[in-house]
């Protein structure tokens, strides 16, 4: 399961850069809202728990949230209660040059229930976007 997230994530980052750069518009990747569902889509109005899924947008509107005037690209909406995704920022912007308007962020994906970092994974992403995967909850530094 921690795969698949982390593939489904690493996706999404890099189809925002792409989308960013072929529409000359600013691209977010927020996260979802756990109370919204395919009929009322929303980015997370707090905190930084990715697990419920996020949502790929071109953001016209207010940084960082779903509005009626932005055109969804993506959605993926967490299937799987077994593993938590949490983040460095609750939304991530892509301007048209491919480069992040926020600062360098990782997110930790981790096995449900798990003490320790077993099985855990790190997507590190930085200022010009890219992205880079880590075992563990390695520093994204090293």
């Amino acid at each position: 399961a921690v795969e698949g997230s982390v593939s489904s994530l690493a996706t999404a980052l890099r189809l925002a850069k792409s989308e960013a750069m072929k529409r000359g518009e600013t691209v977010s990747v927020c996260a979802m809202d756990p109370q919204a569902d395919a009929r009322n889509l929303a980015c997370a109005p707090s905190g930084k728990d990715w697990s419920a899924g996020w949502i790929v947008f071109v953001d016209q509107g207010t940084r960082g949230r779903l509005d009626d005037s932005d055109l969804v690209i993506q959605t993926h909406q967490s299937t799987s209660s077994t593993t938590k995704v949490t983040a460095t920022l609750r939304y991530i912007t892509m301007q048209p040059t491919g480069i992040s308007l926020t600062a360098a962020s990782h997110f930790d994906f981790l096995p449900q229930g798990q003490a320790d970092a077993y099985g855990a994974r790190r997507v590190c992403i930085n200022k010009p976007g890219r992205l880079r995967q880590l075992p563990g909850v390695m520093d994204c530094a090293a």
